[in-house]
């Protein structure tokens, strides 16, 4: 029986020989997956049939779209990073330089002039001789507060304000002291002074709107001068008429002379009103003259209590 089935050709299991199937024109049969427990590896096959043999030749190459692709943008962005940071720093680092080299060595920010401003009295060359020392400097490093104390102690200046004119020049704005006062000298003539005492000029007679006023400014100070002053400027324009000279000896001691001859004893400079009024009071109850009832001193210093001598 089995040799029959042999001889009537192959079982169904099998496919056609591989000579055959290739000279047919047909691809090489695929195994079935069945077989002997041998073939499959199974309980029974031997040592040398469960061995899986070692992978022969290189391994495959990676895959591009993964490995290789994200490699190299990484890489990439990297060195655009590099790019970006050295391109910063050498911005920065030209810019550096060339900011120094404008301003520190190229000339064009050095103080080159000085332009005074205010002057009249003040000749012009002392102004830029005060401030001879910034010339030649990187004009950002010029010593403002140098240039204004050297301009400050000249004599007739009173305020100074100095500022920086780019590229090249430190402005220079004074103000000068103005006479307000003018005190007699014993060998002749007037000494034109400010509110302070600083003397301005000297000249032959006080200016037409500048009071003489009798102070010794080196003996009672500059503040019996202002005492005095600011006496003047308060008293009414008619008062003023009327006096013939005015002094003090002291802050709290200002002193008049009316042309009438009589003498007023002002004070210090507070309450001018008030002193008017008692005085103008005074003079119409005591006027001034000889004898008993004429009045010679009129005593307004303290307006509350006045005396009359």
């Amino acid at each position: 029986m089995t040799a029959r089935r042999s001889a009537s050709g192959p079982s169904r299991g099998i496919g056609p020989p591989a000579a055959g199937r290739a000279a047919r024109g047909l691809p090489p049969a695929r195994r079935s997956g069945r077989g002997t427990p041998r073939d499959r590896g199974g309980a029974g096959a031997g040592p040398e049939a469960r061995r899986v043999a070692p992978r022969q030749g290189p391994d495959p190459d990676p895959d591009p779209r993964v490995s290789t692709g994200s490699a190299a943008r990484f890489a990439a962005r990297a060195r655009r990073r590099r790019r970006r940071r050295t391109g910063a720093v050498l911005l920065v680092v030209t810019t550096v330089a060339g900011i120094g080299w404008v301003f520190g060595l190229s000339g064009w920010f050095e103080v080159r002039e000085v332009a005074v401003t205010g002057t009249l009295r003040v000749p012009v060359s002392q102004v830029t001789r005060a401030a001879q020392g910034e010339m030649g400097r990187p004009i950002f490093l010029a010593d403002l507060d140098a240039v204004r104390s050297a301009v400050g102690r000249i004599p007739l200046v009173s305020r100074v304000r100095v500022s920086r004119s780019w590229p090249g020049t430190l402005r220079v704005e004074v103000t000068e002291r103005t006479p307000q006062a003018a005190l007699p000298r014993p060998q002749g003539g007037v000494v034109l002074v400010d509110r302070d005492g600083a003397v301005i000029q000297q000249v032959a007679s006080a200016p037409l709107g500048v009071p003489l006023l009798y102070v010794d400014v080196e003996r009672a100070g500059a503040a019996s001068l202002r005492a005095a002053l600011d006496t003047y400027l308060a008293i009414t324009p008619r008062l003023r008429e009327q006096t013939l000279r005015m002094g003090a000896g002291g802050p709290n001691g200002v002193w008049f002379e009316l042309k009438d001859g009589s003498q007023v004893v002002w004070g210090s400079d507070a309450e001018p009103d008030r002193k008017e009024s008692v005085l103008a009071a005074l003079r119409r109850a005591r006027p001034s003259g000889r004898g008993a009832a004429g009045a010679r001193k009129y005593d307004v210093s303290a307006p509350g209590a006045p005396a009359v001598s």
